[in-house]
């Protein structure tokens, strides 16, 4: 909630969910200020009675009015209010002090004080800004010339204005020193806020691209556009999800999905391997990019078979066991980010089309690969043939189905026969 004149109706002291972080620094400065400034002029009060400044006695006792009217203000939200009765009450309390006093009582030095806190005032004031401080320099300067050429009212002992004197220039520079060190503390509190929100928006941006494309993003926006003559894609999809969805609660079909991509995520980040994306039940991956690698196949292959461990697992279900299609392609890839807003990295290309195919056209629980796919693999893994299947845009094609790592020293041998039509 941003907090204006007149927003908070409130006498009593405003919660922080009330106050946004532009205006809080102002807000807890003014409110311990105005405090201070009401115990300090009570305290006057006895000093220039006992000096026998009677008139002070009683502007001293205006000021406790108007500091206590200026805490008040202040908890309503009326800066500016708060910010002008202070101003009032210095300029015209300094001014009279040293009329009476003279000056070297030292009354005059609390309007440099002054001069400083006007900029306290909220942003976009720049011209009232200007005008109080052009006006506490005016009296500055009106005061010094004035008690050059003329005596005080009151004649108090020299050692009374000497203690004047001193307690004011301790007390201004403990004031300045305040103003400071709260806006010391404010900017440093920003800057920190500042870089969490960098880092948080920088995790955010590495979570949605990979972390090469982002950094190229930044610091050149562009359309990214990338060939790459080897790499692997990944699709799955869960079989028999949409029966499913129809028979859990929204909360539960999300909270499955989530659990399930989430533990995808983790084999994904453990292979090295970079997650395209997630499009309802189904999840892509790929390998070879946006950094090359040349075990780019094996990569996936070892990530599609630990993707079908982590579903094995999935029996507490209202349709039982969940099982999964995996599609694996093969070859040269374009990738890249198009569009000005919602960016996300994605490939193209026949690998990439081959891939989805393999998914789309394979069997439930079986992880099924392209023939380029399986030339790169079939020296390290076992596969079983699966014959020529008709793929929908590609027609004919000859697939093969991942039954997993060979042990070390098997003998290499052609595939045995397992054709399965679709």
């Amino acid at each position: 909630m941003k907090l204006h004149t007149g927003h908070i109706r409130r006498l009593l002291t405003p919660s922080s969910r009330e106050i946004n972080q532009v205006h809080f620094r102002t807000y807890m400065l003014f409110k311990f200020g105005t405090v201070a400034a009401v115990i300090i002029h009570l305290l006057l009060i006895p000093l220039f009675w006992i000096v026998g400044v009677f008139p002070m006695v009683v502007v001293n006792m205006g000021s406790v009015a108007i500091y206590a009217a200026a805490y008040l203000c202040n908890q309503r939200g009326l800066h500016v209010t708060t910010i002008l009765l202070a101003f009032v009450e210095l300029l015209l309390h300094q001014t009279l002090c040293v009329y009476y006093l003279g000056w070297e009582s030292g009354f005059q030095y609390y309007i440099i004080t002054l001069a400083i806190l006007v900029f306290f005032l909220p942003s976009g004031r720049n011209v009232l800004k200007l005008a109080l401080f052009a006006t506490t320099l005016a009296t500055f300067l009106g005061l010094l010339t004035y008690s050059q050429q003329t005596a005080p009212l009151y004649i108090v002992a020299p050692s009374v204005l000497s203690a004047f004197r001193n307690v004011n220039i301790v007390i201004v520079f403990c004031l300045l020193g305040l103003l400071a060190q709260s806006y010391t503390n404010a900017a440093e509190a920003a800057e920190s806020r500042i870089e969490e929100e960098r880092e948080r928006a920088e995790t955010l941006l590495q979570n949605i691209l990979p972390v090469p494309i982002a950094a190229r993003l930044k610091s050149k926006p562009q359309v990214i556009a990338d060939g790459f003559d080897s790499a692997s894609i990944l699709f799955s999809d869960i079989v028999g999800f949409t029966p499913l969805s129809e028979r859990m609660p929204p909360e539960q079909v999300v909270q499955l999905l989530n659990e399930i991509f989430s533990e995808f995520d983790d084999l994904v980040a453990d292979c090295g391997l970079e997650k395209i994306k997630t499009i309802g039940d189904a999840y892509m991956v790929a390998a070879g990019i946006p950094k090359h690698r040349e075990d780019h196949a094996e990569a996936v292959a070892e990530l599609a078979l630990k993707m079908m461990d982590v579903l094995k697992k999935r029996v507490d279900t209202p349709t039982g066991p969940l099982r999964m299609r995996i599609g694996i392609g093969s070859g040269p890839v374009v990738a890249g980010v198009i569009g000005k807003r919602k960016f996300i990295y994605d490939l193209w290309g026949d690998s990439v089309n081959t891939a989805a195919r393999m998914e789309s056209h394979g069997l439930p629980g079986e992880i099924q690969v392209s023939k380029a796919t399986y030339e790169i693999l079939k020296d390290k893994y076992a596969f079983k043939e699966r014959g020529t299947i008709l793929v929908k845009g590609k027609g004919p094609m000859q697939t093969f189905l991942l039954r997993g790592k060979k042990p070390v020293g098997e003998a290499i041998a052609p595939p045995s026969g397992f054709d399965t039509p679709t």
